[in-house]
């Protein structure tokens, strides 16, 4: 199946493959790999001189859709991060099933106590590290149990506050992905979801937007296309009245032609300024037409994204310029 990951996997800089190196998603929805950032900041410091106290945050500069942002406006690009293949995982006979101990709901245990001993589901864990004295005990994930480096299928991204906690949940108050303890501290009492409920939640989302970018799109393609017929009109009337105006001034006498020669002066003004205008709009409507198809197409992909956390982890930067997008006006 193909992914994200998989279909924007290019730096919009270098051109060279994103897959499976450090990359960042900037607004407009393009990806810069890590090795064109730091060149950038390079460069910027060697023009900027060492000593002259000028700190300016770094900028970058989109070739396709020639916007500018700075480094702190972008997030990771988790989408180019590289699954581990499936021969990584131990074959499903081989991996032992365990229920949870903690409570009576007969379900799949996810976690494992070492203090006690027991295997726990998510909601016993979360209560685990609730209550005063289990709170402290050492809680590791059923995938580190079953392979002896701890990988699983999905993109290993550990907590950047509790670092060695992973990102388990999606704080619906906050926006945000959160690990076991920043649900217990930070964000306690916040409404949250499991990362499998908040990626299709977000899907939804997608699939909604990326109906109202087509109706958008098909608008502004109807716009482009009414603005293009009426540049090509104004050219082939400026070419008719030149031609019908010359040939009549030649048959006025000297002080006609040069009442013919101000008409012809107002005529080019006049079209010249709305073949300007229009030309200008055709322009507007062509780089908003590239803007939404790039991201329809982005949101079509991201239905087939299988990795929640990569999905999950840059919703905010792309939910912005998607609503940007959907929103604009299109009054050319």
């Amino acid at each position: 199946m193909e992914t994200v990951a998989n279909t924007y996997n290019s730096c919009i800089l270098c051109k060279s493959s994103l897959v499976d190196r450090n990359s960042y998603l900037m607004p407009c929805i393009h990806s810069v790999c890590e090795a064109c950032i730091k060149l950038t900041e390079k460069n910027g410091a060697e023009k900027n001189g060492s000593g002259d106290g000028n700190n300016s945050p770094t900028v970058i500069t989109c070739k396709d859709c020639k916007e500018k942002f700075q480094v702190a406006e972008m997030v990771e690009n988790l989408l180019t991060k590289k699954p581990l293949s499936e021969a990584a995982v131990p074959p499903a006979e081989e991996v032992e099933v365990h229920k949870c101990t903690g409570c009576d709901d007969s379900i799949d245990a996810t976690s494992h106590c070492e203090d006690c001993e027991e295997w726990l589901c998510d909601q016993c864990v979360f209560a685990h590290k609730r209550v005063k004295i289990t709170k402290d005990h050492t809680i590791t994930s059923k995938s580190n149990n079953n392979t002896k480096d701890g990988t699983s299928n999905e993109t290993a991204t550990y907590c950047k506050i509790h670092r060695r906690e992973k990102y388990n949940f999606f704080c619906e108050t906050c926006d945000m992905l959160t690990c076991r303890d920043c649900q217990l501290m930070e964000h306690k009492e916040h409404k949250y979801q499991f990362l499998s409920e908040a990626a299709a939640v977000y899907k939804n989302q997608t699939e909604s937007l990326l109906n109202m970018l087509h109706v958008r799109r098909d608008t502004l393609h109807q716009s482009a296309s009414k603005i293009q017929e009426k540049l090509a009109y104004v050219k082939s009337q400026k070419d008719v009245v030149r031609d019908e105006v010359q040939s009549q001034a030649r048959k006025l006498v000297e002080h006609v032609i040069e009442f013919a020669k101000q008409i012809l002066q107002n005529l080019n003004f006049v079209c010249d300024a709305a073949g300007k205008r229009l030309a200008q709009e055709g322009a507007e409507a062509s780089s908003m037409l590239l803007k939404i198809d790039h991201m329809a197409t982005f949101l079509k992909s991201l239905k087939n994204e299988s990795n929640d956390l990569s999905l999950l982890y840059t919703k905010k930067i792309i939910l912005k310029q998607a609503n940007h997008l959907a929103q604009l006006n299109l009054d050319l």
